[in-house]
C-alpha cells in the first residue's frame, strides 16, 4: 500500500516539473515574432503558420504584396522589418541577392531537384510551377502542339489566348532565353505576339479559352488547378528534350534580420517535409524537394520531365529578358 503511495506521489512530482518545464519554455517565448514578407501567399497558409505559433509561442507577422513591392520596400529600410522573405521566380530572388537584402543560408537538410542544386546559397527552393499547354480538343482540327515552339507555327496564328501578366510571360522569357539563346528567343516573341489575338486576367484564362471556342493558350499548373477548370479543356506537358519549364518559389532570410533565430527555426519548420507537402498541395504546385510526396492531384496530370538547366543560368537571363520584351512591346 505504502508503495502504491510513494509511486503516485512521484509521479505527481515528475508531472509537476514536466508542466512547470513547459511552461516556462513558453515564458521565453512569450511576446516573440518572426516577421515574414510574401508574394506568394494563400489563406490556407495561415494554418500552416498557425500550428508554428502553437508550438512554439512565436508570433507569425505576415505582410503580402508584390514581389518588387517588397524588394522596394526592405531596400528603403535602414534596418530591416523582415526576417524571412519569400519570392515567386529566379529573378526576384536574383535581385534580392543582388541589393543584398538577402544573407547566405544554413546547409540544406532536404534533398532537392537537380536544377534547383546550385540555388541552395542564398535561398531553398519550396516549390516550382510548371508552364503547360491548354488547349480545346473539340475545337483543334490538327494534332495540339505539343512544345513550346510550336506555339510559334503559322498554323495557330490568331488562336492563341495570351496572359495579360507581365510577370507570366516575363518568367517565361527568361527560361527560354538562358535555355534556347537569344536569336531563338527573340524570333519565338515576334511570332508568339502575332500568333495571340486577346489577353486576359490569368485566372480567367481557361473560361476565356472555351467561352470563345479560341483554340489553345499557355499557362501555369497552379492557375490551371485553381480554375474552374472547364470540362471542354485539356492541358499537356510540353515534350521537350531538355523539359518542361517551370518558375520556383524561395524563401531566404534577410540580411541583418531583427529576430535571426526565429526566423532560422520558422525556415526549419517551412522546409519540414510535412510543412512542405502541405504547402505545395496548398498553392497547387510541385514540391521542390525529391524528398516530398507530389500531390496526387497533380500527379493525375500525367507524367512531368522538368527541364534541369541550372537556376542561376536563369538568373542571368532575367535582365535581358526584360529588354526584349520592351523591344517587341510586349
Amino acid at each position: 500500500m505504502h508503495r502504491k503511495l510513494w509511486l503516485l506521489l512521484y509521479l505527481c512530482i515528475v508531472t509537476f516539473f514536466l508542466v512547470a518545464c513547459t511552461q516556462d519554455a513558453r515564458k521565453v517565448e512569450q511576446g516573440a515574432v518572426v516577421n515574414v514578407y510574401t508574394a506568394c501567399y494563400q489563406k490556407s497558409d495561415d494554418i500552416l503558420f498557425h500550428k508554428f505559433e502553437e508550438t512554439t509561442g512565436i508570433k507569425v507577422n505576415i505582410i503580402y504584396e508584390h514581389a518588387g513591392s517588397l524588394i522596394n520596400r526592405l531596400k528603403q529600410q535602414e534596418q530591416p522589418e523582415a526576417d524571412l522573405l519569400i519570392l515567386p521566380g529566379v529573378c526576384y530572388l536574383q535581385q534580392a541577392k543582388q541589393d543584398s537584402l538577402i544573407q547566405t543560408m544554413p546547409p540544406a537538410l532536404i534533398r532537392y531537384e537537380a536544377a534547383f542544386q546550385d540555388t541552395l546559397t542564398y535561398w531553398y527552393p519550396l516549390t516550382y510551377d510548371p508552364f503547360v499547354i491548354a488547349y480545346l480538343p473539340d475545337s483543334v482540327h490538327t494534332k495540339p502542339p505539343i512544345s513550346y515552339t510550336a506555339l510559334a507555327q503559322d498554323l495557330w496564328q490568331g488562336k492563341v489566348l495570351l496572359s495579360d501578366d507581365p510577370d507570366f510571360l516575363h518568367a517565361f522569357t527568361t527560361l527560354m532565353l538562358a535555355d534556347k539563346g537569344e536569336e531563338a528567343t527573340q524570333a519565338w516573341l515576334s511570332q508568339y505576339h502575332k500568333n495571340t489575338i486577346l489577353r486576359k486576367d490569368s485566372l480567367a484564362l481557361l473560361d476565356q479559352l472555351a467561352a470563345d471556342s479560341l483554340q489553345v493558350t499557355m499557362i501555369q499548373v497552379s492557375q490551371y488547378m485553381a480554375s474552374s477548370k472547364p470540362k471542354r479543356i485539356s492541358i499537356i506537358f510540353p515534350q521537350q528534350e531538355q523539359g518542361v519549364y517551370a518558375s520556383i518559389t524561395g524563401v531566404s532570410l534577410v540580411q541583418q534580420a531583427p529576430h535571426p533565430t526565429h526566423a532560422r527555426r520558422l525556415l526549419s519548420y517551412l522546409l519540414d517535409t510535412e510543412t512542405l507537402r502541405r504547402y505545395a498541395q496548398a498553392h497547387h504546385q510541385f514540391p521542390a524537394s525529391t524528398d516530398v510526396p507530389t500531390a496526387p492531384s497533380l500527379q493525375e496530370l500525367g507524367k512531368l520531365q522538368l527541364n534541369t538547366m541550372p537556376a542561376s543560368a536563369v538568373g542571368q537571363a532575367c535582365d535581358r529578358a526584360w529588354q526584349l520584351l520592351q523591344e517587341l512591346n510586349l
